[in-house]
């Protein structure tokens, strides 16, 4: 019993460094000098990593909801949904941010 539990837990924290990881990498500064390219940039990539974690949640919740709900695997497959769902909901300030900022830098007052 303790190793099982030992594995799921290793297994969690295996999961939430792949994410960790995954959002690390979209936090890699931009390799383009100029800041109104750099802000598009960086609010593309925030919108599509949002919506790809959003996406695998509504998948995963699909899964869930084709599965009987009693059994141990719906109860861990609806808990990464909701990890997934947390990530998407966590990069949306980040998004919004970015797309601020590129009509900040659009609309530059001294052109």
């Amino acid at each position: 019993m303790v190793s099982v539990l030992r594995s799921e837990k290793n297994m969690a924290i295996a999961v939430l460094i792949g994410i960790a990881a995954f959002l690390c990498l979209l936090l890699a500064p931009s390799s383009v000098d100029d800041a109104l390219a750099a802000a598009r940039e960086k609010s593309r990539r925030y919108r599509s990593a949002a919506l790809i974690c959003f996406s695998i949640a509504v998948l995963i919740y699909t899964v869930v909801a084709t599965v009987a709900l009693s059994t141990p695997l719906s109860n861990r497959l609806a808990s990464l949904g909701v990890a997934w769902w947390l990530a998407g909901c966590a990069l949306v300030p980040f998004a919004a941010y970015h797309a601020w900022r590129t009509a900040q830098l659009d609309s530059d007052p001294y052109e």
